[in-house]
């Protein structure tokens, strides 16, 4: 039912009256808006994030959250990072190896099940050590999203896994 369409056209949408239709042509016109808003990645805005930054006790959390904030660039990056930690992503070289891109961004920590064989930046909230030695080992860079975010401050060539 996702990023399907119910009508063959959206001109029906615009072109039909809501009183001609019938019960259950509104149910599936209902269908089509809701299926475009679950496809949807929003934002958060400022306040937002700002409000659920309240709670967190970890420094080193608060200040990459308040630069990524800062930079429009990465408010992507601080978005993700004010979730709750239970629900942060972390992953594993494996899930890293099968994501192209030269700088990997991973709001969470990153795990050392699997293997990785490709030279790339990888910057993460935080490493495990067995992945953090498989990395250095094949001369993958590996850095906190607060120093990326300190030399990269236009966000090129990032890939933000979520």
């Amino acid at each position: 039912m996702l990023g399907e369409k119910i009508y063959p056209d959206e001109s029906f949408i615009k072109q039909t009256s809501l009183e001609s239709l019938q019960p259950a042509s509104l149910i599936a016109l209902a269908g089509t808006f809701t299926c475009s808003q679950k496809n949807k990645m929003t934002i958060k805005s400022k306040t937002k994030i700002e409000n659920q930054m309240i709670g967190k006790t970890n420094k080193a959390l608060v200040n990459t959250i308040i630069l990524a904030k800062k930079n429009p660039a990465w408010i992507e990056v601080a978005g993700l990072l004010t979730i709750p930690r239970r629900k942060r992503k972390d992953v594993n070289l494996t899930e890293l190896d099968k994501t192209e891109g030269k700088i990997l961004v991973v709001c969470g920590k990153v795990l050392s099940q699997g293997e990785f064989n490709k030279k790339s930046r990888i910057v993460a909230l935080g490493f495990s050590e067995k992945a953090k030695e498989k990395l250095n080992k094949i001369g993958c860079e590996t850095v906190t999203i607060e120093e990326e975010i300190q030399k990269n401050k236009e966000a090129k060539e990032v890939v933000i896994l979520k």
